[in-house]
């Protein structure tokens, strides 16, 4: 799923997160409301962590780079990479999403990020 593409690799504020939550919430209704409180991944987690997930896929392709390339390259499966551009949260490996950052040259825009999401980094460990 790919959110607004005025909103595409923006490191979204807290209240911008809110906001869209909010909206989901009154467009998607009850459904939608069962469905995150079901869910292990918070549509909060989710929007926050999107910017990396379009980031580095932007950055891959805008190099003429495949998956498979990029995943041969780090030496890992590519559905971890795939996990990561689709913003799978839950099944993100820290260690596979930092070298991927590296790879992309990515580093400087993952430091802000890093700082804007703290909470979403210390759950995906990513403060070591």
């Amino acid at each position: 799923m790919r959110i607004a593409t005025d909103l595409r690799g923006k490191i979204l504020t807290a209240h911008e997160v809110r906001a869209v939550t909010q909206r989901l919430r009154e467009l998607l209704g009850d459904s939608f409301t069962a469905l995150d409180a079901a869910s292990d991944i918070r549509l909060e987690a989710w929007l926050r962590f999107q910017a990396v997930a379009d980031r580095c896929q932007d950055s891959r392709e805008g190099r003429g780079e495949g998956l498979k390339a990029a995943a041969a390259a780090l030496r890992v499966p590519q559905y971890r990479l795939k996990d990561i551009e689709e913003g799978h949260v839950n099944h993100i490996l820290p260690g596979v999403l930092v070298r991927y950052i590296a790879y992309l040259g990515l580093e400087r825009w993952f430091g802000r990020w890093k700082k804007a999401n703290r909470s979403l980094v210390v759950r995906l460990a990513l403060d070591t």
